[in-house]
């Protein structure tokens, strides 16, 4: 355009430096879906990296191309290769290529040193007998945290979770209406509560009245590839053990949502359902947290404990460690110990299922007051 205004010839059109341009766009736009695939496969493994070389094979204009990828990075987890294959091609490719023309994007990812946050959306249900799914929301594996793992059970309504030991100590957040129970022994929690279970006691649970969702927090953690595979990792209880319970048997401690204490603070407030006062030797704490608007948590880290959270509503903004993320609900995060971190509510508030392993961070919540 400039060469006409001066009375020259416009300079003619390169298409190879065309068709260059066209593929470093498609590789800038794609940055965050691409990003989307790697965080995907990190669900299950934080470790996954190396090459993932993508070739798009163009067709007829207005078709969309073949696509296929293959390399160190995509062979560790199928899904990452078919979330690739799938992004480049709904991208809207320039008609500049020519039928069978082929360009192969050079791909190459690196592995973090371990990650905080999951969304519950990349990880898969797996079926559990008796019709109910768990999901691994935090482990070892994924996180590079074995202090704690996070899980998420989901039981159909009128669908029992058996009687059986648990193997560690956990801390449940129970969201719906649900019946934990030990030996001949339950509680209602029909608006939802916390279950504390040392390890080696028996307990179990029936959703009544609709869906019943439990937030299980184990420690100490590892890598929970045998409930990844759906496989059962409680020893049952026997019949003749379930008809004639010890005498002694230990129970869980079962705390509705209506019977905690709750304590306001300049956030917004905290709500104690699990820690040393109603659960002797605990080795987990277990809360909710209710941010208001807008409110902000200063940078802190708690030095001996691993906080955990599962964001029930709202949107906001965690920073750990330095890294800024957007969390919403759905998402689990880990906070390793010693870890500064801050937190931004939206503008809705933020509530959250919170967790410490061990506990104690919770108590400064007893004993903070609102600002005037």
């Amino acid at each position: 355009a400039a060469a006409e205004l001066d009375g020259g010839a416009a300079p003619p059109l390169d298409l190879d430096d065309m068709r260059f341009a066209a593929i470093d766009k498609a590789l800038n736009d794609t940055v965050a879906d691409v990003q989307r695939c790697w965080g995907k496969a990190a669900a299950d493994d934080y470790r996954v990296a190396g090459t993932a070389a993508t070739t798009v094979t163009f067709g007829a204009i207005g078709a969309p191309p073949a696509v296929k990828t293959g390399g160190t990075a995509v062979h560790q987890d199928a899904d990452f290769a078919a979330c690739l294959v799938a992004v480049f091609s709904r991208y809207a490719w320039p008609p500049i290529f020519e039928p069978g023309q082929a360009i192969e994007l050079p791909l190459v990812f690196a592995a973090v040193d371990g990650q905080s946050l999951i969304h519950e959306a990349d990880v898969a249900p797996v079926g559990l007998p008796g019709g109910t799914s768990v999901r691994v929301l935090l482990d070892a594996r994924n996180s590079g945290n074995g202090a704690a793992t996070m899980y998420l059970l989901e039981l159909p309504s009128d669908v029992d979770l058996p009687l059986a030991r648990a193997a560690r100590d956990e801390a449940w957040y129970v969201v719906g209406a649900g019946l934990p129970f030990g030996f001949a022994y339950a509680r209602d929690l029909d608006g939802g509560g916390g279950v504390f279970v040392a390890a080696g006691t028996a307990r179990g649970a029936r959703a009544v009245a609709g869906p019943m969702r439990i937030v299980v927090v184990a420690t100490p953690g590892g890598d929970e590839a045998a409930l990844r595979r759906g496989e059962a990792v409680w020893t049952a209880v026997s019949k003749r053990e379930r008809d004639r319970p010890p005498k002694r048997a230990p129970l869980p401690v079962i705390v509705p949502m209506a019977e905690a204490a709750t304590f306001p603070g300049a956030v917004g407030e905290h709500t104690i359902l699990i820690d040393e006062t109603n659960a002797k030797g605990a080795a987990i704490s277990a809360g909710r947290l209710v941010a208001h608007a807008g409110a902000e948590v200063p940078l802190h880290r708690h030095d001996g404990s691993t906080e955990l959270l599962y964001v029930l509503a709202g949107v906001g903004t965690m920073t750990v460690g330095g890294v800024e993320m957007p969390v919403a609900a759905g998402d689990a995060i880990q906070i390793p110990a010693g870890v500064e971190h801050s937190f931004r509510a939206g503008a809705d508030g933020v509530t959250a299922a919170q967790f410490y392993a061990p506990g104690g961070p919770e108590q400064r919540f007893k004993t903070a007051a609102p600002k005037p």
